[in-house]
């Protein structure tokens, strides 16, 4: 099985390990994405191109927790012991080294809390709700 992993990870670019992706976790398009092998990302969430998810340096246990309906936007790197709420919005090129409470807009080295997002935003986007119009 670790053959094929390895294989099928170079053939795609994806390195995502069994069991780190819920249900309905959507990739747009080919390209890098890492995700560490304790990590966990939620129902529904984007991962899009560039996408690192790993552990703090120092600790292997010490991993991202995203939640359901969140969007990662190209190039987003989430390190260390996290929690992204559910419904959030991960500016592209963002570097998450601090949790980000749900439906929150957030961007920036190192990423901080923009603002707060609509009830509107969060259903025109359908972010909180895993469908496509």
């Amino acid at each position: 099985m670790k053959f094929i992993f390895l294989s099928k990870s170079q053939q795609l670019g994806f390195s995502i390990p069994k069991y780190t992706l819920a249900k309905g976790v959507y990739i747009p398009h080919f390209g890098t994405i890492v995700v560490n092998s304790k990590a966990f990302v939620g129902e529904y969430s984007v991962l899009n191109v560039g996408v690192v998810i790993g552990r703090h340096p120092k600790s292997k246990s010490r991993v991202p927790e995203i939640g359901r309906h969140v969007y990662i936007a190209p190039g987003v790197k989430i390190f260390g012991k996290v929690n992204i709420g559910d419904s959030s919005v991960l500016g592209a090129n963002a570097v998450v080294t601090k949790s980000i409470p749900a439906q929150s807009l957030a961007g920036g080295v190192p990423a901080k809390v923009i603002r707060l997002l609509s009830e509107r935003e969060v259903n025109e986007y359908a972010i909180g709700t895993g469908v496509e119009e």
